[in-house]
């Protein structure tokens, strides 16, 4: 009756706030007091007490999540037919060419994580590198469509590593058959960017003719002694080989003399129809190697095929036979559950994969990238001209570049409409200010004008060029940036994300320039003009400086860790004692031994073998620092 609306109950339970609106209690029973206490002030705060404030409903469970992301789902060719190409609609291969010049076959395919899950579970030296089998997988869809489903030899070259992020292009080129009727095959990869091709396979396709397999009748073989298979994957992982659950497919095995038999299977979530044999399945008969005399003390991975011929396609589970020819060497054959024949090889040549080897194609394929201004080319000045002096070209707003560009000038949408205009250039000036102050007022002009500039249906036809000068650098010679230009290109950047061909931002060395551009204005969202030639951005791959050799730690000195004692500096203090060989460390932060875990960690740093000391220490206080490094230093 007199007014209140908001309620704090204090006492020892919440008995009232059920009886009366908008009240908060400060304790529950069986809720912890600190909290309580501090939920009751977070709740007075941003509900009864901030008119303005709103609760979020939290989700019902845990996982529940809305995504926002948009897919891409425009990307992807809808048909083949329209490009010259076939549509193949396998998982690894997207599309074959048939070759003019003879009677040869190109296949084309995309692999990437999103795309090929599995692949993540095949780890190298804790790489993503595309299984062995998989190029047997790409040899036998080659071969399908060929005629020559035999895969008489196919040897690798070298690992075809995975990106975590983005795609890998394959191709897989079949030639034209000799007198035999064999074809040649090669696969290749690159990354989207790469010029060159990298050679990973390579091999020879035959004919059909060869014997049909027996089925198996007797399973497991009689007199065979079970094997344990428990530890498989443990030792193989010790051994830098590390696979996951859709490659841990060896279920049993038994031996019976130099032979080893074995069961493999594919998870039940893992469709194998899309393949003839599902390079997860094959692989894992493969591990049943390690139980043979063949098998290598170290990781080995497939290097040779021969005489590969497969019976059944769609396999989700099989039956091997695996028979060791010499070290390194095995013969396979295999069978569904039912005993039906599914695959027969000759030999196949395992060998000790090579760390430099997997790290170095790892490298390649994760390296950095960079921004480069490449150049369109010079265009004749004098037809450049014709197009931006034009009737259909304007500059709105800015009269000081009017003059320079030799163009009509156009005060506000309306007189410009009244134009009909093609090109409308929004040309920047410098305005007084400190540069945060500059940037301020540009971004907010420039905004309202182009919020004005979209709203206009009777603009859609019309492109917009944002006139910048020293807004981008280009190249070491550009020593000179306006940083409220800059923001500009931060700000249309993101307008030309929201409304694609319609905005161009273009960079120029002087008004003069103007001309070198137009040409290039529809198709590139982002320009500059330098010295009378038209760039554009591209990223491209950094180069990798593979001579360099870190330098190493001088064992007697101190290294110095700021910020030690929490999450990074503790992982940076375990890598520096455990990879490095550093045996003195001094580890700072602002409460230095009181901080939380500093006790536990300096004894675990201590057990590693390294002496520690952990300081107080305000880093931005150079009197402080100064103190902390002579008393580190030794005299």
């Amino acid at each position: 009756t007199q007014g209140v609306t908001t309620h704090l109950e204090i006492g020892p339970d919440a008995a009232l706030t059920p009886l009366t609106p908008n009240t908060t209690p400060t304790t529950r029973r069986n809720h912890p007091e600190p909290r309580q206490l501090t939920t009751a002030l977070a709740t007075l705060h941003l509900t009864p007490l901030n008119p303005t404030a709103h609760t979020i409903p939290l989700p019902t469970y845990a996982f529940q999540r809305k995504r926002y992301w948009i897919d891409a789902a425009g990307t992807a060719v809808k048909d083949f037919g329209a490009t010259g190409l076939q549509a193949v609609g396998h998982p690894l291969l997207t599309a074959t060419l048939a070759l003019a010049d003879g009677d040869g076959l190109l296949l084309t395919g995309r692999l990437s994580v999103a795309d090929q899950r599995w692949v993540t579970d095949h780890q190298v030296g804790g790489a993503i590198v595309l299984p062995g089998t998989a190029f047997v997988e790409l040899a036998t869809q080659a071969g399908d469509r060929t005629g020559c489903p035999v895969v008489q030899e196919l040897t690798l070259h070298a690992p075809l590593t995975i990106p975590e992020q983005g795609t890998v292009q394959l191709q897989a080129s079949v030639s034209a058959p000799d007198a035999t009727g064999c074809r040649a095959l090669t696969i290749h990869s690159r990354l989207p960017d790469e010029q060159d091709w990298t050679r990973h396979a390579e091999g020879t396709l035959a004919p059909a003719g060869s014997p049909v397999a027996e089925p198996v009748t007797s399973w497991p073989p009689a007199g065979a002694e079970a094997l344990d298979v428990t530890g498989v994957y443990d030792r193989m992982a010790a051994g830098g080989l590390d696979y996951g659950p859709v490659f841990q497919g060896l279920r049993a095995a038994w031996r019976l003399g130099e032979e080893v038999y074995a069961e493999i299977a594919l998870p039940e979530d893992e469709d194998p129809t899309p393949y003839n044999l599902h390079p997860a399945l094959l692989d894992a008969a493969l591990h049943a190697i390690t139980l043979t005399s063949a098998a290598s003390d170290r990781g080995s991975l497939p290097f040779s095929w021969s005489g590969l011929h497969l019976h059944a396609t769609a396999a989700r589970a099989l039956r091997i036979r695996i028979t060791p020819r010499r070290t390194g060497e095995v013969a396979l054959t295999a069978a569904d559950t039912t005993g039906r024949p599914v695959l027969t090889l000759d030999s196949l040549t395992l060998r000790e994969f090579d760390p430099d080897q997997i790290a170095a194609a790892g490298t390649a394929r994760n390296t950095l990238h960079q921004l480069e201004w490449r150049a369109l080319g010079a265009v004749g000045a004098t037809d450049a001209a014709d197009a931006s002096t034009g009737p259909r070209a304007v500059v709105l707003g800015e009269a000081d570049w009017t003059a320079e560009l030799g163009l009509r000038h156009v005060s506000d949408l309306a007189d410009l409409k009244q134009h009909d205009p093609a090109v409308v250039y929004l040309p920047y000036n410098p305005v007084p200010g400190t540069p945060p102050e500059q940037a301020r007022t540009v971004t907010h002009r420039f905004l309202a004008a182009v919020q004005q500039w979209l709203a206009d249906d009777e603009l859609t036809d019309t492109r917009l060029v944002v006139l910048t000068r020293h807004a981008v650098v280009v190249s070491d010679e550009d020593t000179e940036v306006d940083l409220a230009a800059a923001a500009l290109w931060g700000l249309f950047r993101s307008a030309q994300n929201e409304q694609p061909d319609r905005i161009t931002l273009l960079d120029l060395d002087s008004a003069a320039s103007l001309p070198v551009a137009v040409p290039h204005l529809a198709g590139s969202p982002q320009l500059a003009v330098r010295n009378g030639v038209a760039l554009v951005p591209q990223l491209v791959r950094a180069a990798v400086d593979t001579t360099h050799q870190p330098t190493p730690f001088d064992p007697d000195a101190t290294v110095l860790i700021t910020g030690g004692t929490g999450t990074l500096g503790a992982l940076i203090a375990r890598h520096l004692i455990t990879h490095h060989g550093v045996r003195h460390l001094l580890l700072t932060s602002r409460r230095g031994p009181d901080a939380p875990g500093a006790t536990q960690l300096t004894t675990e740093l201590t057990q590693l073998g390294a002496t520690v000391r952990i300081a107080a220490c305000d880093t931005t206080d150079r009197h402080t620092l100064t103190t902390l490094l002579r008393e580190a230093t030794p005299t």
